[in-house]
């Protein structure tokens, strides 16, 4: 695997089988993998990256803002139209008022407030999530390309 920008392999996550963008005040670390899922904590690494889902478990009204103008000013040719189909998670406790769900939908695809399934090892890893169609493209789709 390479990067689509770089065409660097160094430091592929080969275990990687999804990338969730995630908003959550209580996740400390950069990323957290499990389970085939890279949850990259938006918080911590502030700059535009690939992803397959945003998961947002607990923010502000200032994180969504931000999320939504990094995605929306993006210079890149391919995420920006890409974001506009991936879903996007928010949990039920955020109680985002109307305003704010309304900025994640012109931005991402299928906008859905749920409650989280059950609690387990990793925060929020119970979000309800239905799993994405196939992996067709899905590495391209992260910044990786076959070399």
């Amino acid at each position: 695997m390479a990067c689509r920008v770089c065409e660097e392999s160094a430091g592929a996550l080969l275990d990687v089988t999804e990338a969730t963008a995630r908003l959550d005040s209580g996740m400390d670390d950069e990323f957290a993998l499990a389970s085939g899922i890279l949850r990259v904590n938006w918080r911590a690494l502030q700059k535009p990256f690939d992803f397959d889902r945003v998961e947002i478990v607990s923010a502000d009204d200032h994180d969504i803002k931000g999320l939504c103008l990094q995605v929306g000013n993006d210079l890149d040719k391919r995420r920006p139209r890409r974001c506009r189909r991936l879903p996007c998670r928010v949990d039920l406790r955020c109680n985002f008022p109307e305003a704010t769900l309304n900025m994640l939908r012109a931005t991402f695809g299928k906008v859905s407030v749920q409650e989280r399934a059950r609690e387990s090892g990793l925060l929020g890893e119970g979000l309800l999530t239905p799993p994405l169609p196939g992996p067709t493209g899905l590495l391209e789709s992260r910044g990786f390309a076959a070399l």
